[in-house]
C-alpha cells in the first residue's frame, strides 16, 4: 500500500561502572608492583590515564551490545514519517541516517502546524487564538 514500515535499530555497548573500577584497580596494581621493581615510586598522571583507556578499550571490546529498537511508519502519500520516539539524540539519528540514505530533508510536525494541516488554513485565526490552559 502507501505505507512503508521499517524499524531503526541502535545498538550501544557499555561497561558497568563497578566493573570498571574494579578492573582499573587491579590493572593500577599490577602497574605500581611493575614500577617499583624498575625502581619507580608512582605511576605519573599519563601512564594513568593510559592503563585507564587500555582497559575500557578491554572492556568494551568483551561487552555485548544492547539493542534498542524504535519503529517508523512512513505514508508515502501524504508524505508523513512516524518515529516512535521522542529522544531527542534519537530523533536526530534518524534524521541525518534519513537524509544519508534517501537525500529527504525532514522537518518535525509542531501541534500548531499538525492543527493548520488538519482543519485547514481558514481555521488559522481561531487556532492563533487559542490560549494555553493551566491544569492543576
Amino acid at each position: 500500500g502507501e505505507y512503508l514500515a521499517f524499524a531503526l535499530r541502535l545498538d550501544t555497548r557499555r561497561v558497568s561502572p563497578a566493573v570498571f573500577k574494579k578492573y582499573t584497580l587491579l590493572a593500577m596494581e599490577e602497574a605500581e608492583k611493575q614500577a617499583k621493581e624498575e625502581g619507580r615510586k608512582y605511576l605519573s598522571r599519563e601512564r594513568k590515564k593510559e592503563i585507564k583507556e587500555q582497559v575500557r578499550i578491554k572492556l568494551m571490546a568483551r561487552a555485548m551490545p544492547v539493542p534498542a529498537v524504535f519503529d517508523v511508519v512512513w505514508n508515502t502519500t501524504s508524505h508523513t514519517i512516524y518515529l516512535a520516539s521522542t529522544n531527542n539524540k534519537v530523533r536526530e539519528l534518524f534524521n541525518n541516517h534519513f537524509t544519508d540514505t534517501f537525500e529527504l530533508h525532514l522537518e518535525p510536525v509542531t501541534p500548531y502546524f499538525q492543527a493548520l494541516r488538519l482543519l485547514g488554513e481558514e481555521a488559522q485565526p481561531a487556532i492563533d487564538a487559542v490560549e494555553p490552559a493551566r491544569f492543576m
